[in-house]
């Protein structure tokens, strides 16, 4: 009985581990989107005043992120493959900086998904917040996200 309970949790740790292992991988040298991307979104919180959101990406061969959103700057960026979601892919970036300045609007993070169609990432956008608390506070969220590739590199 105790080997059979001990094998239960060792085939959940392994299973965990192999999950884990597969969520932190990158996009393959294959399936590799770079270059420069710029767009807007359309900010959908009702306590913004701002009702767009611009992006400036820059996307290198690692899948390492420099650029701008809004009036931010990204300090850590990555594309990954989306396992979970419903796009094929996710951007995770750490930002500095106002996303909106004019608003006082300040956010540590962003994450995007999105699908890459015909030189074009078409998608959404979520901050880091919390779900009360005012524009100090909450998530900032966004859809229609297009940004156009401007620059292959």
């Amino acid at each position: 009985m105790k080997n059979i309970v001990f094998r239960k949790i060792r085939n959940i740790l392994l299973f965990g581990i192999a999950i884990i292992g597969f969520l932190s991988c990158s996009v393959s040298n294959e399936q590799i989107i770079n270059g420069h991307f710029k767009g807007e979104a359309d900010i959908i919180t009702n306590w913004s005043a701002q009702k767009k959101l611009s992006f400036n990406l820059n996307i290198d061969s690692n899948n390492k992120i420099t650029g701008t959103i809004g009036n931010a700057t990204i300090t850590k960026g990555m594309v990954k493959k989306n396992i979970f979601g419903d796009t094929d892919y996710i951007i995770n970036i750490d930002l500095s900086g106002y996303l909106i300045e004019k608003e006082k609007i300040k956010r540590a993070s962003i994450k995007i998904p999105f699908n890459y169609e015909k030189d074009k990432i078409i998608g959404g956008f979520g901050t880091n917040g919390s779900k009360i608390g005012g524009k100090e506070h909450m998530i900032m969220s966004g859809t229609n996200l297009v940004l156009h590739k401007t620059l292959n590199y």
